[in-house]
């Protein structure tokens, strides 16, 4: 029977029915090592070094470190700050010193606003702005010309039309919603 107080239910796991182990498991009274528990003694074993710890296990698409944690997906770096340095500020990133995202190393962490992270990423030149996005449909050489043709008095259309993109990314370009940064780096 269930632990709990009056209740007669069959036992599910860990003493208590199905119902009281999905509320204590809500409510963050019962902590459950994963499938992926490797990955989490990993974290816990960390050797005190100032170069990059990379993380050997499955990563995101993004490159970031993938571990299971209570049944939900995390990112490894910040699991390891968690584990390491203490708990997460609500509305704060966990930032990477070292610019090198598979690094689970505390050392190079560091909890942060998403602004502050962003303009880390920048810097450091891991942010997939411009060229470096995967998705990117043109190249900065060709925002420039789309710019300057329209500015011009060519249509819109006919320059994606003639650069075999959607009128869609012509018109993001020269109303400045994207490439704005490589425009201006390119014709400063």
């Amino acid at each position: 029977m269930c632990q709990e107080v009056e209740c007669q239910r069959e036992v599910r796991a860990q003493g208590l029915c199905h119902m009281h182990y999905q509320r204590a498991r809500r409510r963050g009274e019962i902590q459950i090592e994963s499938a992926y528990g490797a990955g989490l003694d990993f974290l816990r074993a960390l050797p005190e070094t100032d170069e990059c710890i990379e993380w050997p296990f499955g990563r995101f698409s993004t490159g970031y470190g993938n571990v299971k944690v209570d049944r939900r997906n995390r990112t490894a770096h910040s699991v390891s700050y968690e584990m390491n340095v203490g708990p997460i500020p609500p509305k704060y990133d966990v930032c990477h010193g070292c610019g090198n995202r598979p690094c689970v190393n505390p050392r190079h962490l560091r909890a942060d606003t998403h602004v502050a992270n962003m303009a880390d990423k920048l810097a450091q030149g891991t942010h997939h702005k411009g060229e470096r996005n995967p998705r990117a449909k043109i190249t900065a050489a060709q925002a420039v010309s789309i710019r300057d043709r329209v500015t011009s008095g060519e249509r819109q259309i006919d320059v994606a039309r003639s650069l075999g993109v959607n009128p869609q990314i012509v018109n993001a370009v020269v109303k400045g919603r994207t490439w704005a940064d490589e425009i201006r780096r390119v014709t400063d």
